[in-house]
């Protein structure tokens, strides 16, 4: 009840943007309509393969079918949890995974290992994305200023986990200090959940610190996985070269629509209004009314986006969420 609850109101918060869509849809053609569909569903797809490779790095086997329907439930718990969002989207995978008889510790592995992943490619196409606007003299603040902020925690991050790995207790002392940190934030958030308790560290480091020097041994493996992510993020760019051949646009330029795409991610990532509200919207359509559309269809484009990308997978997520 409470999830539907939180559904109900997410629904009556953004009903300005559901009435722009359903007054949208008329204007776009059902043939692209259902080319696009396709490749939403790709998306899950690839990301659901990209799981099931990494659960079976750690000898973990589940079908891709059961990943598939789970991404859309962490998908909608992360976005209607009032506290946790992305720690709330990662449990449901473990809780799923413990009820399959699944050891904690390597669901909590696999689990970082897709995110580590994901973020290494993100930032490959992000860099690539930076530069076509440089060249193109499309870099605004709004723009830069997320991506250098990313660049940096990612820095910052890779240069902590290569101190705190040369040796275990200094693993599990930097992690002790990360669980205080990360336990401090959430209750100055009003999250008043110890996610990262002490014991828990204590009890699972030394296999976490196992864990890693596995996953080095085998980091060949990881090629598969890598293929996966790329292919996510490129049906993401061919659903948005879709929505723009729907109203005539310019679809054949896939390095613009590959950066407005990566550049709006970024922004859903890292923008303090849900799922980048405005701000997300804001970016897409500059960059697609400068290059490939008039400003009207640059308009329809980005609510159409907004429509695959956030309300169908949300909707999807729901009826998961209620049927299991």
């Amino acid at each position: 009840m409470v999830m539907l609850a939180l559904f109900v109101w997410l629904l009556y918060s953004r009903w300005d943007e559901i009435v722009v869509i359903m007054q949208s849809w008329h204007q776009v053609g059902w043939k692209l309509m259902l080319v696009a569909l396709v490749f939403e569903i790709l998306v899950y797809f690839m990301q659901a393969k990209a799981y099931q490779y990494i659960y079976g790095l750690f000898g973990l086997r589940v079908r891709w079918g059961r990943i598939y329907w789970l991404l859309l439930k962490s998908f909608f718990m992360s976005v209607v949890a009032p506290t946790g969002g992305f720690v709330i989207g990662a449990g449901v995978m473990i809780d799923d995974g413990k009820k399959m008889g699944f050891a904690k510790t390597k669901l909590l592995l696999a689990n970082i290992v897709y995110w580590m992943m994901f973020f290494t490619v993100f930032i490959f196409f992000l860099l690539i994305s930076l530069f076509l606007l440089m060249i193109k003299n499309q870099m605004q603040d709004y723009i830069l200023i997320p991506a250098i902020i990313l660049l940096i925690a990612a820095s910052a991050v890779l240069t902590v986990m290569v101190i705190m790995l040369k040796d275990y207790q200094r693993f599990k002392d930097y992690s002790l200090w990360f669980g205080e940190i990360f336990n401090k934030v959430n209750r100055t958030l009003g999250r008043n959940v110890t996610w990262l308790s002490e014991k828990k560290i204590r009890k699972y480091s030394f296999e976490l610190y196992e864990g890693y020097f596995y996953v080095i041994s085998n980091v060949f493996r990881l090629r598969r996985i890598v293929l996966m992510l790329i292919l996510m993020i490129g049906c993401n760019v061919l659903l948005l070269a879709t929505l723009v051949a729907s109203v005539g646009g310019d679809f054949g330029n896939i390095g613009v629509l590959m950066a407005t795409y990566v550049i709006a991610a970024l922004l859903m990532m890292v923008s303090v209004t849900p799922s980048g509200l405005g701000v997300v919207e804001l970016a897409m359509t500059s960059l697609l009314s400068a290059f490939v559309l008039p400003a009207s269809g640059a308009v329809l484009v980005v609510v159409m986006f907004r429509f695959f990308q956030f309300w169908l997978p949300l909707i999807s997520g729901f009826f998961v969420f209620r049927k299991k």
